[in-house]
């Protein structure tokens, strides 16, 4: 009987550290998200175009806007250093991405600079620069699957859904430029295309559902960001919804 009670005690108090832990986690993450909207409402309510939302798992984010402008809660040092020297040169930013084990990317006009662990994104990222073709969009997920678009309507990627393989087939055979693709966990995706074209599949319901009511409105969907279970919608250029 002694020795079950102390095997119990060491185990509650095993299982409490490690809750505690998780509890730490998530409220530093709560923390930085309560920031970055608090951050986008400051932007909307001046009216500034907002360019792009980047949050990692570890809610740690950072936010494009105006022509050059940024704004973050913590960046990798060298990812600083290249949006503040873009920033000060006043050269146009169109997108930073903060993914996880400190892989980053910047959209610039006519410049793109990328860090991560993928070889195979890497590689095809350096293909494509090399060739001079301007880099639109890089997106990546913690599943492998990875995605650039460049040019006109160039797209090259790895280990994204069959499915959405196939829309972006259709939406490129149309002539209707692709504006964003968005690679969730768990098979989940979404493409803007055109002027106001969305189709997605497996995205969070109360984004689809605020997706649905955007599109009853007529609202032009500039951008959109998924983080575990959060995300951010930008819409009409500097409005935005979010679910934290």
């Amino acid at each position: 009987m002694i020795v079950r009670i102390i095997i119990l005690i060491i185990f509650t108090q095993s299982v409490v550290q490690l809750t505690a832990q998780e509890y730490d986690l998530y409220e530093s993450r709560k923390t930085r998200l309560t920031d970055c909207k608090k951050e986008l409402a400051d932007l909307s309510t001046k009216n500034i175009p907002i360019k792009s939302v980047s949050i990692n798992d570890e809610g740690e984010w950072v936010i494009i806007f105006g022509d050059f402008g940024f704004s973050y809660s913590h960046l990798p040092a060298k990812m600083q250093t290249q949006l503040t020297e873009f920033n000060s040169k006043e050269v146009a930013i169109y997108e930073a991405c903060l993914w996880e084990r400190g892989d980053w990317a910047i959209l610039a006009k006519q410049q793109a600079m990328v860090s991560v662990h993928s070889k195979e994104l890497y590689t095809s990222y350096r293909k494509i620069k090399k060739g001079h073709k301007n880099i639109r969009q890089i997106s990546q997920n913690k599943s492998g699957s990875w995605l650039i678009l460049y040019g006109g309507n160039g797209a090259t990627f790895q280990k994204m859904p069959h499915k959405a393989q196939e829309h972006v087939v259709k939406i490129k055979s149309q002539q209707q430029k692709i504006r964003q693709i968005v690679l969730g966990e768990k098979g989940a995706w979404l493409i803007l295309f055109a002027e106001k074209g969305l189709i997605h599949n497996n995205i969070p319901t109360d984004l689809a559902e605020t997706l649905r009511q955007l599109i009853m409105k007529e609202a032009t969907i500039n951008y959109i960001c998924i983080s575990l279970h959060n995300w951010v919608v930008v819409f009409d250029e500097s409005n935005f919804l979010t679910n934290f």
